[in-house]
């Protein structure tokens, strides 16, 4: 006899020995439910198991009745042997191997919110791995949105800013444009929104009156008052401009490389015209404090 469950479970039935391949470790003998995956594979769990762990079992189970003492329950599952069999070994509280890429978790989480099993997903949002987080900063950003993990998402949300401007990225990178395409698109553009204020806000400082005399269109001298060339301040601030584009989290600011370019060495560099005079026509020291304090400064919340 076939008893009919929730809509969302498979029928069930009485199952007898049919050769199919039954899992090594979730195979109990005195199992009370038999699950299958999308490859025919056989998990033979406890209903106490289930029930206890999984709120999709605990309706589905509850209104399933037996009919024999000795039968077993079947459910066939929409997911394939990979990413059901951690979860079901999780929830078994039984040993896993550790994430091999982003998908295969992505993959497991699906599996958790279709039998809403909260224990496992707790896990997960406690103990992402920082490689993971590093290779896919998008994708678990557009995981913790969707779960409502605001700590996870933050972090996520910090790690993509050296890839700069998402939208240029995703032109020439398909993996990125996948990634964002999967972002819900309330997330989607707080996050685009993030990397927008801090360039923006960066573009605001170097134009503002912190570098009053080099943004000036005619510069003059603070010694001998002789009409300075500011081209160089120009260069440099375009530069700088370019470096938030193609990294928006600041870090490169600073450093040896920037030390290096020579737009930096053609701001130190440039003296006034007059002979007589050649005052440096930019403090190195207070530019770089302004620079630095404006840099500090950015938005760091998503």
């Amino acid at each position: 006899m076939i008893t009919t469950l929730s809509s969302a479970l498979s029928t069930l039935s009485m199952v007898g020995n049919n050769g199919s391949k039954v899992h090594s470790v979730l195979n109990h003998a005195n199992a009370d439910v038999v699950l299958s995956s999308t490859e025919g594979t056989q998990f033979r769990m406890h209903n106490f198991t289930l029930k206890t762990t999984s709120g999709y079992f605990r309706s589905t189970l509850s209104n399933a009745h037996q009919t024999s003492e000795s039968a077993l329950f079947t459910c066939t599952l929409p997911f394939s042997d990979a990413p059901l069999e951690r979860v079901l070994l999780m929830i078994s509280g039984l040993p896993t191997t550790p994430w091999s890429s982003f998908t295969e978790l992505e993959d497991a989480v699906t599996v958790m919110e279709y039998l809403d099993t909260p224990g496992p997903l707790s896990l997960i949002q406690a103990s992402f791995l920082p490689p993971v987080l590093l290779q896919s900063p998008i994708a678990v950003y557009g995981l913790a949105a969707k779960l409502g993990w605001d700590k996870v998402l933050q972090h996520a949300a910090e790690l993509s800013l050296p890839m700069g401007n998402l939208v240029q990225r995703a032109l020439s990178d398909p993996e990125i444009e996948q990634q964002l395409k999967k972002v819900e698109s309330a997330a989607l553009m707080r996050l685009l929104a993030f990397h927008q204020r801090r360039r923006d806000e960066f573009r605001t400082l170097l134009y503002s009156d912190a570098f009053a005399g080099g943004n000036a269109k005619v510069g003059y001298c603070t010694r001998c008052n002789a009409i300075k060339d500011n081209s160089p301040w120009r260069d440099l601030r375009s530069r700088l401009l370019t470096e938030m584009e193609r990294d928006t989290s600041g870090k490169w600011f600073g450093g040896r490389e920037m030390q290096g370019w020579d737009e930096t060495r053609g701001c130190w560099d440039a003296k006034c015209p007059n002979i007589g005079c050649r005052t440096v026509n930019y403090s190195q020291q207070m530019t770089m404090e302004n620079l630095r304090e404006g840099v500090k400064g950015l938005p760091m919340i998503v």
